[in-house]
């Protein structure tokens, strides 16, 4: 019996001995590979350490210590996410790893993930309700939960536990101006000066708070001083040179990058802010000199190139902006920067959806980038879908509250849906952010003209008008202010210059036609456009304006002619064909007329005012049938059109057997359209009246004869509803009524009505 059972024991022993022989040589490689990593992370070998901690999980997973290292080492080379996931798994793992679980909270916090922050803090001050590091960090979640006698208990406590830690008194200072107790934050951050004199992020916490309260004389002092203290470091040269930026002092700006140059003569980020500068004042040669500078200094030419291509977009100069943009993707198909210029390019291109196929990429890869959301933006608008564009100007607005191209394109969206208070404040942010920003300022005075504040949009626009004496916008603006005051003379002035520097502008010359129509001069009018198109013969706006006019006047032969010319220059414009099929219908030719409009549709076969205006015609001839399939293609293609849905529920009643349920349905769908059309309330009391429902039909009825009192086919039929309810003498009353609005379609019947009634 045991001579069975020992091969048996000896196959265990010998699993056992390679089990733990197997497990103990694992965890030997395991610390070897995390005390390398260490080896590394002393000598500044980054991309070594990370190696060989990643190794050591591999072994190990659970291995808290080298994901702690390895969250580090990411944090250090700029990759919040990576670092968060590491030192959240790190803090989990070790429940005493409390400086794991402090750099996991303060990720969350700046990734604006409050709550899973606070469960971090949590387990940090239950083990150490005195840690000042997190109470500091409790204080800035309090603060952005408007939280302030919260924030200042934290603050308070973390400070009375370490007095001298520095950077806890940024955060009293914050708590200090949150309860507008500003001269005790200014002290809170003096204080973090004198504990810290050689920390320079102090120095300049001090310059920024005072910027923030408007002192500008102290901050521009406190700035210097920072250049004094730190000669050897660039960073104040920069931060002084911003400070005058923001106040529009380009010659001081200037005068600080030539010094900082001087003391660092290698540093290519001085000659990229100086060639900002230059291009802020539009000095372009020496903008792009400065540029091309940086870039002989650059240890980082992919990225300067890319700035130089920006450069030569904004300058307009395509070619040289592409050259630039190819050779960069040549080398680095994922470079960011060249890849935004490359979809700003195709965008300029009207090439909108490859533009946005790389910005979403870029948007994916860089989801705080408020420039990729702009250019969306952009993009989106140019392919006419507003919602989502306006969402992504919104979107880059919240993300860089600076970016005044963002709060300009928002504007202009505002300006679009009629909300002209947030059109001006957004463009007047996006002036304050930029002040050479005509388009801003050209919606500022849009929204304060549509607001109907004359005077003022007057002011703007001749403002503006001084400025950009040849913009034809502005002009066109303000002749518009002009004809509101009345000032017709001032706005011809306008309009006529608009349309010599731009023969073809045709919004300007409707203008100027409209102010002569409001004078009844329609001859002016006339010889206006005809004079125009000598100076522009090949402009369709103009045409059709011209075939307008002469159709007005039932100049139909030369008017048509006008239309077909439109048609031969812009074969794929619908009007041309929508005027001509009117004018064919207007002179009895309705048969002519739907032949235009069908052939408008082998162009646009979803053209729904086309497909409208056959079944009207088909439905005005008695070809029913043919009526209603024209307005069941309609609706189709727009299911909540108000006239078709009208217009096929009559139809659906005059047939035998009708289908009243699906004439009621679409005949509620004109109602919820236009609720007060007094056509569409008769359509939907008809068929009330046929489904014997008397007194429904009778209250849609009088809708329609309050909207429309004049009509007898309203009150005939509200005669029939009357008389279906037992209200006879009401009936007759109506009915009267009737016949003394005079002839209308249905009189005969009118008249069998009356003499019916007893």
């Amino acid at each position: 019996m045991f001579k069975n059972l020992l091969p048996l024991f000896c196959i265990i022993t010998l699993a056992f001995q390679i089990f733990t022989g197997c497990t103990g040589d694992s965890e030997s490689k395991k610390l070897s590979h995390f005390a390398k990593g260490m080896e590394y992370v002393q000598s500044n070998n980054s991309s070594a350490a990370i190696i060989e901690f990643k190794n050591a999980i591999q072994l190990d997973p659970k291995y808290a210590d080298a994901r702690y290292q390895l969250g580090l080492l990411h944090l250090k080379n700029q990759a919040p996410q990576k670092a968060l996931n590491e030192l959240s798994r790190a803090a989990n793992l070790d429940k005493t790893n409390l400086d794991a679980a402090l750099k996991a909270a303060e990720l969350l916090f700046l990734g604006k993930q409050k709550e899973e922050s606070r469960k971090y803090l949590e387990t940090i001050l239950h083990q150490d309700q005195n840690h000042a590091e997190a109470l500091a960090l409790k204080a800035n979640l309090d603060l952005m939960d408007d939280n302030i006698d919260g924030a200042q208990e934290a603050i308070d406590q973390a400070i009375l536990a370490k007095p001298k830690l520095a950077r806890l008194y940024l955060t009293q200072a914050k708590v200090k101006s949150a309860r507008k107790e500003y001269d005790a934050a200014e002290q809170a951050l003096l204080e973090a000066i004198k504990i810290e004199p050689a920390e320079i992020s102090f120095q300049q916490a001090l310059a920024s708070f005072y910027q923030s309260q408007q002192l500008t004389d102290k901050a521009e002092q406190q700035f210097i001083s920072i250049k004094k203290t730190f000669p050897d470091s660039p960073q104040p040269y920069f931060t002084l040179a911003a400070f005058y930026l923001r106040q529009n002092n380009f010659g001081k700006a200037e005068a600080i990058v030539q010094e900082g140059i001087t003391k660092n003569p290698d540093s290519p980020g001085f000659f990229l802010l100086l060639g900002n500068i230059y291009k802020q004042q539009n000095k372009v040669d020496k903008a792009e000199s400065s540029f091309k500078k940086a870039l002989e200094k650059t240890d980082r030419p992919q990225d300067v190139k890319a700035i130089l291509a920006d450069f030569y977009f904004e300058q307009r100069k395509f070619d040289l902006a592409q050259q630039e943009v190819d050779a960069i993707l040549k080398e680095n198909p994922r470079h960011s920067k060249s890849s935004l210029v490359k979809a700003k390019l195709l965008i300029k291109d009207g090439k909108n959806l490859a533009a946005l196929v790389i910005l979403e990429e870029l948007i994916k890869n860089q989801p705080d980038w408020s420039e990729a959301y702009y250019q969306k933006a952009l993009a989106l608008m140019g392919e006419n879908n507003i919602q989502l564009s306006q969402e992504a100007a919104s979107k880059a607005v919240r993300l860089d509250a600076n970016n005044a191209n963002a709060h300009t394109i928002l504007g202009q969206h505002y300006l679009m849906v009629n909300d002209f208070d947030k059109a001006a404040k957004e463009a007047a942010i996006a002036l304050k952010l930029k002040p050479n920003n005509y388009r801003a300022a050209i919606i500022l005075g849009k929204s304060i003209l549509k607001s109907k504040d004359y005077e003022k949009a007057l002011s703007l626009f001749s403002e503006m008008a001084s400025m950009l004496p040849e913009n034809t916008e502005v002009l066109h603006n303000r002749a518009l202010a002009n004809l509101a005051l009345g000032k017709t003379q001032e706005a011809q002035q306008d309009l006529e210059k608009i349309l010599t520097l731009e023969p073809d502008n045709t919004p300007a010359l409707i203008t100027l036609v409209n102010m002569y129509q409001s004078k009844n001069n329609s001859a002016a009018a006339l010889t206006a456009v005809q004079k125009q198109l000598q100076k522009a013969p090949d402009t369709s706006g103009h045409l059709l304006l011209l075939g307008n006019l002469l159709a007005d006047s039932q100049q139909y032969d030369k008017s048509l002619e006008a239309y077909r010319k439109v048609q031969k220059l812009s074969p794929n414009s619908p009007q041309p064909f929508m005027q001509i099929a009117r004018i064919l219908n207007s002179t009895g030719n309705s048969e002519q007329a739907i032949a235009e409009y069908e052939a408008l549709l082998e162009k646009s076969p979803e053209y729904v005012p086309a497909i409208l205006a056959i079944g009207t015609l088909r439905d005005r001839a008695g070809q029913s049938n043919l009526a209603k399939e024209a307005y069941r293609k309609v609706l189709e293609i727009a299911p909540n059109s108000a006239a078709a849905a009208n217009n096929l529920a009559w139809l659906l009643t005059q047939e035998e057997g009708a289908d009243l349920g699906e004439a009621l349905r679409l005949s509620m769908i004109a109602k919820g359209a236009f609720p007060n059309d007094p056509n569409i309330s008769d359509t939907l009391g008809w068929i009330h009246l046929k489904r014997g429902s008397y007194s429904q039909a009778e209250h849609q009825f009088q809708q329609a004869i309050d909207a429309r009192p004049e009509t007898g086919t309203f009150k005939y039929h509200l005669a029939l509803a009357l008389k279906g309810d037992g209200k006879l003498d009401a009936a007759k009353d109506a009915v009267n009524q009737a016949l003394a609005a005079g002839d209308f379609p249905e009189l005969a019947q009118a008249k069998e009505l009356l003499n019916s009634l007893p």
